[in-house]
């Protein structure tokens, strides 16, 4: 989610019949090694092009071309094919979602380039090369390119087929990639259901970390925070009991047990793996937050992350949000603090509003409280986005009856958000949540709305809660 209002569509995707979800590609590992050729490219510049007509492609959603200047450091090309050379520079043709337009359910998932990355791309040439000369083997699905980095896997020999191209690329990342780097390519491993993901890359780790114990905590807390949930614990990998139930012994988990080998079973490995989670929280803070609800209670933990939210540390409000949230309140002090001054701060990332923002509703004093609710009043009009963000971030709990402060806000906001829904709106379908009574609904017409909204009003100023 890029903003405050993407959330607030989902909102309208909610009040209208929800669309009915194809399944979505994920392209697997022996899949992109089919490709003609594979580059290993940095990504220089990315731009939008022109609507796509209709027809071009097969989704009823408005589409637009996009361009990528990619710079090319390594290729590996399947028989005579034709190639780009190391040092080109290549203009590559993709689809991308119309500005005014998301990734909501139904809709395709297209490719994605952010400048500067370095990532494999599986090219064929482009039939009609009047936009580029290469396109992609694919236009749409997820992991359609593969993470890698610049910086090449450090052998005499190169790899003889394109699978071990691949592999060679994935474990450079994990082995020599900056936290950003590492845990891209844990997050496409998690997506991948090879039988061979421990047995080709093991023995390319074990060569490039060889007894570095820093970098196997770094790959451990990279794959470890890569996995959805459920998942297994640290303890469970090194049980043995991650192989119980419907997880595949032969994926990512499977590898994820074979690196905490590598690791003493030791009190100070548990220390050093909840270290680098919250060191790296900037990078995976959800993915470090679920891993380190299996130690919450530690006493290293509680103090190295009263450390890290007092020095500001991104990520770092997540977890302490999620750990709040399972029963652990050793730093919610520096937690709320740290809360207060995000919420202050237009333009922070909306993981770190996802968190702060409920914290300071459920758990605030209610000085903090009052100054949630101040911040949206003075966003209310002289910045949108942080608005949106902000009240969207904190309505939709259970049922805190705090919400009703935020829906006053709401309710006197009469401006509209999206087609026909106002602000108001939304304020007056969330009364109807938070106080289970029935105001008025958000799909009748605008005057039957406005009747709603003021009976809201009404009942707020009858409990004496003003907007």
């Amino acid at each position: 989610m890029q903003n405050g209002r993407a959330w607030l569509l989902g909102l309208i995707a909610f009040l209208i019949e929800p669309a009915k979800a194809p399944l979505i590609k994920q392209w697997q590992l022996e899949e992109t090694a089919t490709a003609p050729v594979l580059a290993v490219c940095q990504v220089d510049e990315v731009a939008k092009g022109g609507p796509v007509p209709a027809g071009v492609v097969k989704w009823q959603v408005p589409t637009d071309y996009a361009f990528t200047e990619l710079e090319v450091l390594r290729v590996f090309r399947q028989a005579d094919n034709i190639s780009p050379r190391q040092g080109d520079r290549i203009r590559l043709q993709f689809y991308t979602y119309h500005e005014k337009t998301a990734a909501v359910t139904g809709s395709p998932v297209w490719p994605w380039f952010k400048k500067g990355d370095t990532v494999v791309v599986p090219l064929q040439q482009n039939p009609t090369p009047s936009r580029s000369t290469w396109r992609l083997t694919a236009d749409e699905g997820m992991s359609i390119t593969v993470p890698a980095i610049r910086q090449p896997w450090r052998s005499d020999e190169g790899p003889q087929t394109p699978i071990e191209f691949l592999f060679r690329e994935l474990a450079g990342s994990l082995a020599y990639g900056l936290p950003d780097e590492a845990f891209r390519t844990a997050s496409y491993l998690a997506s991948q259901y090879a039988p061979i993901l421990k047995s080709e890359l093991m023995p390319l780790l074990e060569t490039a970390v060889a007894s570095h114990e820093g970098r196997w905590i770094e790959i451990a807390t990279s794959l470890l925070s890569s996995l959805g949930i459920p998942r297994p614990s640290v303890a469970d990998f090194r049980s043995g009991k991650w192989r119980t139930g419907s997880r595949s012994v032969d994926g990512v988990d499977a590898l994820i047990a074979a690196v905490l080998e590598k690791l003493p079973p030791s009190a100070r490995t548990e220390e050093q793996l909840i270290y680098r989670l919250i060191d790296d929280s900037g990078v995976h803070s959800w993915g470090s937050a679920m891993s380190l609800i299996e130690f919450a209670n530690h006493r290293a933990l509680v103090e190295h992350l009263k450390g890290a939210l007092s020095q500001r540390k991104p990520g770092t409000v997540y977890i302490a949000w999620t750990l709040v949230n399972n029963g652990q309140k050793g730093f919610l002090p520096e937690a709320l603090a740290y809360a207060m001054q995000l919420i202050e701060q237009p333009g922070e990332g909306t993981t770190e509003m996802q968190a702060a923002c409920p914290l300071v509703r459920d758990y605030g004093t209610d000085t903090q409280f009052h100054g949630l609710v101040a911040a949206i009043r003075k966003y209310q009009h002289t910045d949108v986005q942080h608005y949106q963000i902000l009240f969207g971030y904190s309505l939709y709990s259970g049922k805190n009856p705090r919400e009703q402060e935020i829906a006053a806000v709401l309710l006197e906001d009469k401006r509209p958000f999206a087609s026909e829904l106002r602000y108001c709106d939304i304020g007056l379908a969330e009364m109807n949540r938070i106080t289970g009574l029935q105001f008025g609904t958000v799909t009748s017409s605008i005057e039957a709305r406005d009747k709603g909204v003021s009976r809201a009003l009404a009942w707020l100023r009858s409990k004496e809660v003003q907007p």
